[in-house]
């Protein structure tokens, strides 16, 4: 929780995915996710670059808004139209917890 509350706010500020996962590590540690990183992540994903990295790995700024996050990973995020091992790609644990 320091590491990434460091991370979000003093070395990667505008990173989405980090402001993601910092509010998750929020709603773990404190029981909620403040209105500041909810705030900060919907201006974040306002950028193309952004929307697209979310809709790769399925992330929603529902999860933080709502403050329920996924309790599973579905793909691991396969690139589409991948032809490889579809093998390297499975975890032998989808829990992100």
């Amino acid at each position: 929780m320091n590491w990434l509350n460091y991370v979000c706010n003093r070395t990667a500020p505008d990173n989405a995915m980090i402001i993601y996962f910092f509010a998750l590590m929020q709603k773990k540690h404190l029981g909620y996710v403040t209105e500041d990183i909810k705030t900060r992540l919907q201006k974040r994903l306002k950028t193309e670059y952004w929307k697209e990295r979310f809709d790769f790995f399925d992330l929603k700024i529902e999860h933080v808004i709502e403050q329920k996050f996924p309790s599973h990973i579905v793909s691991g995020g396969i690139p589409s139209q991948y032809e490889g091992d579809m093998e390297r790609f499975y975890f032998p644990n989808k829990s992100i917890f």
